[in-house]
């Protein structure tokens, strides 16, 4: 946005005044579009943020039950005779 030199009061016409409310009202669009992108983004990172948490206690069940295999197989595999 280009700055302009400031109109004096006592100088403003009609249409600068126009002018103004209509960067105004430019102003809160943007604001408004900034917001909703913003929660937008937020909404994403809480929501990759479960997926990763709901990953990790994947990952740690499926870890455990590896070492109980593990200590399966090894308990089995002490238990047979040896030839």
């Amino acid at each position: 946005m280009t700055t302009q030199p400031r109109i004096r009061l006592d100088d403003l016409t009609s249409d600068a005044l126009d002018q103004l409310y209509d960067q105004l009202e430019q102003a809160e669009l943007d604001a408004e579009q900034q917001d909703r992108h913003f929660r937008t983004i937020c909404g994403e990172r809480e929501s990759y943020r479960q997926a990763w948490k709901d990953e990790q206690k994947q990952r740690a069940t499926a870890e455990a039950r590896v070492r109980e295999l593990e200590a399966t197989v090894a308990r089995l595999t002490a238990a047979q005779p040896t030839t």
